[in-house]
């Protein structure tokens, strides 16, 4: 199952600049579709996400995970498919994040 956990300071999403204390990112596999019009999922996820000025600090993200990408490809007259599978599992040492984290957390500010 797909794990997002944020840990975020909640004064700070309504001052344009949101200050993100930690984040843990499991995603087993990733598909990204490419349309007939050579479109894709990811492209679109980009542009439609609110552009707002730079955050004023870098999140720490202690834990990220990816198993596999897929390509599935519509732009051609014969579709493709094809899996990378990518394994790549990071933690740092000093993850403050529980095992059964929530979805998404508020720490006061």
């Amino acid at each position: 199952m797909p794990e997002l956990y944020v840990d975020y300071r909640l004064r700070s999403m309504f001052s344009g600049a949101p200050h993100i204390n930690d984040m843990l990112i499991n995603i087993k596999q990733l598909v990204v579709v490419k349309t007939d019009k050579g479109d894709s999922n990811a492209m679109n996820s980009r542009a439609s996400s609110p552009r707002a000025a730079a955050p004023a600090n870098t999140p720490s993200i202690n834990s990220h995970s990816l198993g596999t990408v897929t390509l599935k490809d519509y732009s051609h007259p014969k579709p493709t498919e094809h899996n990378t599978p990518l394994n790549i599992d990071v933690t740092t040492p000093t993850s403050p994040i529980p095992p059964t984290s929530p979805v998404s957390s508020c720490s006061p500010s």
